[in-house]
């Protein structure tokens, strides 16, 4: 048994066989159903070098929402390939570098799209970009209120949606290949995900998208007692996008919670 008297508190403990032991149990319930999966660990929600090293090890690539995460991911050792983009708190250095070097880089913002046109025009480039969820009008019994919406991404409720896949059509070096769809009900339950993929995968064929993944986001319950399991979201997920004929996508999930809840301890006297 540790002997806790040894750490000079306070001080964090990290079981990496519990860390392991949530990657390989969220990989191994998605491939049940996928034949292509992507985990990306959530660094806002534990930024602790040791904790990307370690996710690295377990295959994760770093997901990071902003110019300071992406480039403490890069410090720790990733390639930009290896690193999912997200936020508006992109640089415009970063961004680039980002998708030029094979990152899964998600648009949230107009001045991305604007950013875009700095891209060599010999080449040839992926990009994803980021669906506005309105959870009262995708699942009502998960909302916080009669308009939970969010400030992130491009609506489909109005014209936004719609421009930003115009505007990355009509660049000829630049092919929109991905679709994020982030967003974190209370509930955290498996319908909510469910709902959630089935509107994406009706907006996908509403634009003939022709896409690589889909990126459900993160907000999941991770190795807890009498809440939902790892298997259950991705029966949910799957259900959604089979709803729409796209259940062969790539499916990227980004798990923070769900990965460090249970394996980290806070260790004081």
């Amino acid at each position: 048994m540790m002997d806790l008297w040894q750490f000079e508190t306070p001080c964090y403990l990290v079981d990496e066989a519990e860390f392991r032991r949530g990657v390989d149990g969220f990989r191994s319930a998605l491939r049940e159903r996928f034949e292509r999966v992507t985990i990306g660990y959530s660094v806002k929600t534990n930024s602790l070098p040791y904790s990307l090293m370690l996710a690295r090890a377990c295959g994760c690539k770093a997901e990071v929402v902003s110019e300071d995460e992406y480039r403490l991911a890069r410090l720790c050792g990733y390639a930009p390939g290896e690193i999912i983009y997200n936020g508006p708190m992109k640089s415009e250095a970063t961004f680039l570098e980002a998708v030029k070097g094979g990152g899964m880089v998600n648009i949230e913002t107009k001045r991305e799209l604007k950013w875009l046109e700095s891209l060599p025009k010999n080449g040839e480039y992926k990009v994803g970009l980021r669906l506005n969820i309105n959870i009262s009008h995708v699942s009502a019994e998960d909302a916080d209120g009669d308009n939970d919406n969010s400030r992130f991404g491009f609506s489909d409720e109005t014209s936004e949606f719609g421009d930003a896949v115009e505007a990355i059509r009509m660049m000829g070096n630049v092919r929109l290949s991905g679709l994020h769809i982030h967003r974190t009900a209370h509930s955290r339950s498996p319908r909510f995900y469910e709902r959630s993929v089935a509107y994406a995968g009706v907006v996908i064929r509403k634009y003939g998208l022709q896409l690589d993944y889909l990126d459900v986001g993160g907000g999941y319950f991770g190795i807890f007692p009498n809440k939902p399991t790892f298997t259950d979201y991705a029966e949910a997920i799957f259900r959604g996008l089979n709803a729409n004929g796209l259940e062969g996508l790539r499916v990227v999930v980004e798990p923070g919670n769900a990965l460090t809840a249970s394996p980290f301890s806070f260790l004081t006297e």
